[in-house]
């Protein structure tokens, strides 16, 4: 789908052959300014363990691949803050780094990185309409 202006887009990246036990899940809602291709929205990082959810801003930029079937590269970063195991008291930010190679209509293929965990070839899909 060729936007122009500025929509929203609703994604989840996910393990290819689905979510295993355990494994974290990432979606994405993401509003995309198409004529400066700059994106910004709310990444929800869950996963099955105690605090395992977070909620957290994200923003990056599109660059488009530019020859054959234009590809949208998708690069986000955002932090979310992860509390200190006891005794110790506090909390420190913990990074997230998405990259996304996707097609017109959002889906295609992805990796993310939050703390020193990392998640390769992830299937990306657009959830929204």
């Amino acid at each position: 789908m060729a936007e122009v202006g500025y929509y929203i887009v609703d994604l989840e990246v996910a393990p290819e052959g689905g979510s295993m036990p355990g494994a974290p899940n990432l979606t994405l809602k993401l509003g995309v300014n198409a004529t400066n291709g700059e994106v910004n929205g709310q990444a929800t990082l869950s996963q099955a363990v105690k605090d395992g959810t977070h909620e957290f801003p994200v923003s990056g930029v599109i660059h488009h691949t530019g020859f054959g079937e234009d590809q949208l590269l998708v690069s986000l970063t955002g932090h979310y803050g992860q509390s200190v195991p006891p005794p110790a008291i506090g909390t420190w930010q913990v990074p997230v780094s998405i990259a996304l190679a996707v097609d017109k209509s959002w889906n295609g293929t992805g990796t993310y990185t939050y703390g020193n965990n990392r998640m390769s070839r992830c299937k990306v899909t657009n959830t929204g309409n």
